[in-house]
């Protein structure tokens, strides 16, 4: 019987990939933007009007509360939040298309009377993918304080803390370029330097993903 001999150079790198941290989208990276369909406000067919839109539409059903559930990415712990400015250096502004309304998103939820804790945000994906990340914003224009840092794993193995500069917005993904990140579980956990073991807020205004 022959023996399948492996080059250690192989077996090396296939033990050791794993996922890592980075700070900004990749080329390659779709930008996804959560936007709700006002109908008495298209002007053309739904088609028409998404073919008008810069980068990927995720379809949600209102602007301000609703689960992120649907592919390519499926999230538990985010929800939209029509509170968000695009005033930020990394956030985009949002385009103006008739019947195409933008949204942005937070880790937690907000109706009229109520506001619900913060969570901490997983990630699962519906198809290969080897980068996700997102913006996230310290504060807006309002004076509310989110999030400072946020700690981030992947499948409960942490991957680091990323330090949240005040007034801006900064681009916190993992990436895995060997095996991806499909059948994975990415968590985001937020917090404020003063209250590290509380879960902080925090909000974007898309999220990316390659």
């Amino acid at each position: 019987m022959k023996k399948l001999l492996i080059p250690l150079a192989m077996l090396s790198a296939n033990v050791y990939a794993q996922p890592y941290l980075v700070t900004e989208p990749s080329l390659n990276a779709k930008h996804y933007t959560p936007v709700v369909v006002v109908t008495k406000k298209l002007r053309t067919t739904l088609v028409a009007a998404r073919a008008q839109f810069p980068g990927e539409e995720y379809l949600v059903s209102v602007d301000t509360g609703a689960a992120l559930t649907k592919p390519p990415a499926l999230f538990n712990g985010l929800y939209t939040y029509n509170n968000v400015t695009s005033n930020f250096e990394g956030f985009l502004s949002a385009p103006r298309i008739d019947g195409l309304k933008t949204t942005g998103v937070a880790n937690f939820i907000v109706t009229e009377t109520t506001l619900s804790p913060s969570y901490p945000v997983n990630v699962s994906f519906t198809q290969p993918s080897k980068e996700f990340g997102v913006f996230l914003a310290t504060s807006t224009n309002s004076g509310n304080v989110f999030t400072d840092s946020v700690l981030v794993a992947v499948d409960g193995v942490e991957l680091g803390v990323v330090s949240l500069p005040a007034n801006t917005s900064t681009y916190v993904g993992v990436r895995d370029d060997e095996a991806g990140l499909y059948g994975h579980k990415v968590t985001y956990t937020p917090a404020i330097s003063n209250t590290p073991e509380a879960i902080a807020p925090f909000v974007s205004d898309s999220f990316y993903l390659e």
